[in-house]
């Protein structure tokens, strides 16, 4: 496999981004930039293409037709990334990658790879496991006991208690109840062992 960063070339020191360069980076600069707003206009025009393509070589073709269509309207970048200062052309694999995963987020509900599926997905999951440890909780009469405790002695005491007394409070119950958690590990979480 090559190492992408390799793969990079570094421009003059004078280069700026044409309104045909591909700015490689997150926020609005790069997002308004004429050069990625005409590469979002591209990637719409591939999308269905890319959806009907039957197979790996096809789509492949379609990403090198675009990379190609970037580069050959600036002969002097494509797809740039400034790097500490230095503007750099970020090479084929890592175009590749860029084309690519924006083809695929247009098609989020086709592609678990697309960011919105893997976004949706975390998500699924993270609400799985808040559930399941909710349950766990509930179902465990220590814990909910020592978190009664805890609620109610921040309540009575809260304002009373300084904060390092709080601190201690607080550590003391946790450990007691992650001892509890590791105790019925094996009933934490039955979601994740399936």
């Amino acid at each position: 496999m090559v190492n992408s960063n390799e793969e990079r070339t570094l421009l003059s020191k004078n280069f700026t981004p044409s309104e045909n360069d591909v700015i490689c980076s997150r926020g609005k600069v790069a997002q308004n930039h004429p050069g990625n707003i005409a590469f979002q206009a591209n990637i719409s025009n591939h999308v269905t293409e890319y959806a009907e393509a039957q197979g790996k070589i096809e789509k492949s073709v379609i990403v090198s037709n675009i990379i190609n269509n970037v580069r050959s309207k600036s002969p002097n970048g494509g797809f740039v990334k400034q790097i500490a200062g230095q503007w750099y052309e970020i090479g084929t694999t890592n175009a590749r990658e860029r084309v690519s995963q924006a083809l695929r987020d247009k098609l989020s509900g086709q592609y678990r790879s697309s960011s919105s599926s893997k976004r949706k997905r975390k998500s699924e999951i993270n609400a799985k496991i808040n559930d399941d440890l909710d349950a766990f909780v509930a179902s465990n009469q220590f814990v909910s006991k020592r978190m009664r405790t805890m609620s109610g002695a921040i309540e009575t005491h809260g304002k009373v208690m300084g904060d390092v007394q709080l601190e201690i409070m607080m550590n003391r119950m946790n450990s007691e109840i992650l001892n509890e958690l590791k105790k019925a590990s094996t009933m934490i979480l039955p979601s994740l062992s399936q």
